[in-house]
């Protein structure tokens, strides 16, 4: 198969439609949870001040309500996002492979995010490649 040739998974267009709608939704909660999550973290332990903290959780949350929107803009700066995040995500695991090597127990943690990183990177790209193939946000 090339890649552009559709699966027939036996669901209507309906059905298909409303599948990467919901993926799309479910996507921006997890954005919106996870940044407020990092951000009130960092600021509890003292990485980030509240200034910091607050431009990091708003920045996603109007991202993410663009996305629950349906918005293309708001898709498209999203999937670029997501696009530099994926590449910078091997770079980290590196690093992050390194200075474990070298006994800062961090790197280790830097590692985890990393791969974790890039999985939800590639599953954003996926879900929002999907929502442009059934019609939910148009193709950027």
């Amino acid at each position: 198969m090339s890649g552009n040739e559709e699966i027939d998974d036996g669901l209507s267009d309906q059905q298909r439609f409303d599948a990467a709608l919901g993926d799309l939704r479910v996507l921006a909660v997890l954005m919106a949870t996870g940044s407020v999550i990092f951000a009130a973290v960092n600021w509890w332990i003292g990485t980030f001040g509240w200034i910091a903290a607050v431009s990091t959780a708003s920045s996603t949350l109007l991202t993410a309500s663009g996305l629950f929107r349906r918005s293309d803009r708001f898709a498209a700066i999203t999937k670029v996002g997501f696009g530099f995040s994926g590449l910078a995500a091997p770079a980290l695991a590196v690093a992050g492979i390194v200075l474990g090597a070298f006994g800062v127990s961090w790197g280790w943690a830097l590692l985890a995010g990393a791969v974790l990183y890039f999985a939800f990177s590639l599953l954003g790209l996926e879900i929002l490649e999907r929502a442009a193939a059934a019609g939910v946000i148009n193709r950027f």
